[in-house]
């Protein structure tokens, strides 16, 4: 507030800790073309696959450390920021969690209802008369 920026909401992903290192240790990157890449989940073509390179910082081992330093200020940050938070649960193994193995677009999906609302739904059907709008 002290900036002049009031902070309508904030999105919490809660995710497992092993789908962090899996999502994260998976990345590769292409240094030609600067496409990101993931072993599992989109893996780089035949004929790249040598040339892809894993970033220093992405190893299982530095990403939980990182994941320790998160977990030591993750409840300060979310106390302060009170009853703005959403949480969005991602394999953690809640009741409400999305799939460990998501895509992207899902959890972007829950994010916008978080973000929206009541008001979520009419902007999915706005959306979808706009995209039908440029079939025609």
């Amino acid at each position: 507030r002290n900036a002049g920026v009031d902070i309508s909401a904030v999105i919490h992903l809660k995710v497992a800790d092993e789908v962090v290192v899996d999502r994260i240790s998976g990345r590769r990157i292409d240094p030609l073309s600067g496409k990101i890449y993931h072993v599992k989940d989109s893996p780089p073509p035949p004929d790249i696959q040598d040339r892809v390179i894993q970033r220093e910082d992405d190893t299982p081992e530095t990403i939980r450390r990182r994941l320790v330093t998160y977990h030591q200020e993750r409840d300060a940050i979310l106390d302060f920021c009170g009853d703005r938070v959403r949480t969005i649960h991602v394999g953690d193994g809640s009741p409400a969690a999305l799939p460990a193995d998501v895509r992207s677009m899902l959890v972007f999906d829950e994010v916008r209802k978080a973000v929206e609302g009541d008001t979520y739904w009419g902007s999915v059907i706005r959306s979808e008369l706009i995209a039908k709008a440029f079939e025609c």
